[in-house]
């Protein structure tokens, strides 16, 4: 059988049994979900039992890249991988850059599927048809840059998944790095790893992707990169990487003191904003870095040296994350902020869920919920050696660390003391974009009806980027795949735009470049339009679709995606919107702030919030009781077999 776009085939091995198999690729299934996360929802519904222990060999880690991944399309080097989380227990898809999806499918895979558990520390090596299961006892215990350079050296022209001490551990938000450098699997993908005896994943590949319609995919990628070519920005981000929307991220993401306080923008500027960038750069201390395909290389290398943190160097996707891990913790001087965020990359701790958790377990040692005799005597203060100390007791679970590392939910049934009113957390993970600092856009209502819990990637819309014009929101969603009748209901609202409605086209085109393998960054996701999506997929595998076709196909992913975590037990009253958010916050010169409209023109109410969870789940076609899929919405997109085992179940009506 030909394939063109897709490797061909889904490899399985269960660590367990030691069985590797490959089967090839039903062409059928990829049709109808398009590939990446799309396949990966199809695999985990049919593999993934409900209410299985996520920390047990039946759960499975399956890895997708899309049609599009390792071709010359731009940036498109994006991995999938599905499993149920640890730290909340819903199945999630999460992604990363750097090289894995694009050596994967040239080794000959758009999927690999991981169950069971080795019975001592393997890593699993992939190169062409070669497949071993190979003895890492010694790299267990090693931090995440040791075991990749080991891997990489070991094996030329690879690419490489490794966790690190907190996921062996199986601290319940330990992650797993791409290449030493692309985060991946927020929630506790490195903690399945860990509980699989699995350290890493190293892959080589020497295989081709054949296209379809060569004459007509360079067609549409020529055109697409003299676009990229043309964009008046694109030296502006080489130089300052997602750094480049500044003023964007300074509104939205920057928090202290558990959310009570809105930080002085003009200091954190002056700290950790363009003026850095710029002496970084001058100094040579910069390298910008980027996945294959990419046209702007947005990733960095940091280099600190002459300081009592020691020389060092960090690999991050962003050094604008490192300001938001300073800021948290009043942290003044960016070389501390570096190391802290160097250790959790190389210990494997995922950095967002880290500096939220300790953020609030501070906050409440501060308001005398907790004290020493809780911490182990530890005094909890807001510096870098009390937050150093943090990150070493939780990825080594020692002491009060033993009880952090299982996060939010654990910490606050064994507290309890009424601590879990101050926990910023939907669905037991921490939310990043608070409606009281940036206004309710989709990026701060999708944290509420995600099914990975407080998760905004789906990124995407005209919202992302604060102060758009309604006609910027017309012509950015209809790029998005929606139509003008959708168009119309988003901005018939006095809130200017239809946070809710629009999420749902938020979500589907997210979706879209999920399963396609397209990266859904806003530098690299405004050159694509739902039209030149349905293009470059026709063309790559000769499957003819139109961007409608194509939207209903993202549509159908999303709704599988639901449907596996209605299976774990996730409906409406999990949809939490958080009581903090209509409480005052307090700006830096003592300003109270309310939520409000994304234009800020007007306070927000929480029956405004539960108005606009209403028209979400209309514009889903989804059930406003019980926020779920009807039965008739499943049986639309052919979901027939899923609708049906969702009623046997007694799960839907």
């Amino acid at each position: 059988m030909d394939y063109y776009g897709y490797a061909g085939n889904i490899l399985y091995v269960n660590l367990t049994s030691r069985e590797v198999r490959k089967e090839p690729l039903d062409l059928d299934m990829a049709r109808r979900f398009i590939g990446g996360a799309g396949v990966n929802h199809k695999l985990a519904y049919d593999l993934i039992k409900p209410k299985t222990d996520a920390l047990s060999p039946e759960n499975a880690l399956i890895f997708g890249s899309g049609p599009l991944a390792g071709t010359l399309a731009p940036g498109t080097a994006k991995l999938q991988v599905t499993s149920k989380a640890p730290l909340n227990g819903v199945i999630q898809t999460s992604s990363a850059g750097m090289g894995f999806a694009s050596v994967m499918k040239y080794a000959g895979y758009d999927h690999i599927v991981i169950l069971g558990k080795a019975a001592k520390p393997v890593y699993l090596k992939i190169s062409d048809d070669d497949v071993e299961i190979c003895d890492a006892q010694h790299l267990w215990g090693t931090n995440i840059s040791e075991v990749t350079n080991n891997l990489t050296d070991k094996y030329k022209d690879s690419s490489v998944i490794a966790i690190g001490p907190a996921g062996e551990n199986m601290v319940k938000f330990a992650i797993a790095l791409v290449d030493g450098i692309a985060h991946m699997g927020r929630g506790g993908l490195g903690a399945v790893m860990g509980a699989k005896n699995l350290k890493a994943v190293v892959v080589q590949g020497t295989k081709g992707i054949a296209i379809a319609d060569l004459k007509r995919f360079m067609k549409a990628i020529n055109s697409l990169h003299e676009r990229v070519r043309n964009y008046p920005a694109h030296q502006a981000i080489v130089n300052m990487g997602m750094a480049f929307g500044w003023e964007g991220y300074l509104e939205q993401m920057f928090h202290y003191k558990n959310f009570t306080e809105i930080p002085d923008g003009k200091e954190i500027t002056e700290l950790y904003g363009p003026p850095l960038f710029e002496e970084l750069n001058r100094k040579g201390q910069r390298k910008a870095l980027g996945c294959p395909s990419c046209f702007v290389a947005d990733k960095e290398i940091i280099k600190v040296t002459d300081t009592e943190c020691e020389d060092l160097e960090l690999h991050t996707s962003s050094f604008t994350a490192v300001g938001i891990l300073g800021v948290r913790f009043g942290i003044k001087d960016y070389r501390q902020a570096t190391k802290l965020m160097y250790l959790l990359n190389e210990y494997g701790l995922d950095a967002q869920t880290f500096a939220s958790f300790m953020d609030f377990i501070i906050y409440i040692y501060e308001l005398g919920i907790i004290s020493e005799k809780d911490t182990d005597g530890l005094t909890l203060k807001r510096d870098f050696n009390t937050v150093n100390a943090l990150i070493e007791i939780i990825a080594f679970r020692e002491g009060f660390g033993n009880s952090l590392a299982d996060g939010f939910s654990e910490i606050i049934n064994k507290i309890d003391r009424g601590c879990e009113k101050y926990a910023p957390i939907i669905k037991g993970i921490d939310f990043l974009y608070d409606p009281r600092v940036s206004g309710i856009g989709t990026l701060e209502f999708q944290q509420i009806v995600s099914p990975r819990g407080a998760f905004s990637g789906t990124g995407g819309s005209a919202a992302f980027s604060p102060g758009q014009s309604l006609e910027k929101f017309r012509t950015h969603t209809l790029r998005m795949g929606a139509t003008d009748e959708a168009v119309d209901r988003i901005l018939d609202t006095p809130l200017g735009f239809n946070a809710g409605r629009l999420s749902r086209y938020s979500e589907d085109w997210a979706s879209v470049f999920n399963s396609l393998g397209i990266c859904n960054r806003n530098i690299n996701n405004r050159f694509y339009s739902a039209s030149l999506c349905a293009e470059l997929y026709s063309a790559a595998t000769g499957f003819e679709l139109n961007d409608q076709q194509l939207m209903q196909l993202s549509e159908k992913s999303w709704n599988l995606y639901k449907a596996l975590n209605i299976r774990e037990g996730f409906d409406k009253k999990d949809d939490v919107i958080p009581d903090r958010w209509f409480e005052p916050t307090k700006t830096a010169d003592g300003q109270e702030r309310m939520a409000t409209d994304y234009y800020r023109t007007r306070t927000v109410t929480k029956s405004d919030f539960e108005a606009l969870l209403d028209d979400y789940y209309d514009e889903r076609g989804w059930d406003k009781k019980n926020g779920l899929p009807t039965r008739q919405k499943l049986i639309d997109l052919g979901l027939e077999d899923v609708a049906e085992d969702l009623c046997r179940e007694g799960l839907l009506s």
